[in-house]
């Protein structure tokens, strides 16, 4: 089996980006697929 080595280049990517996401770096990509930092207290035990 050949392996993708580039999510760019992965034919589902590609199907998923054309049916939901519009195109790279849309409002709705960044939206769902990107984290957002929430500083959080350290642990004691």
């Amino acid at each position: 089996a050949k392996t993708l080595r580039k999510s760019h280049e992965n034919p589902s990517i590609q199907k998923l980006y054309a049916d939901y996401f519009e195109k790279p770096n849309s409002h709705k990509a960044h939206e769902l697929l990107h984290t957002h930092y929430v500083a959080r207290p350290k642990y004691r035990a």
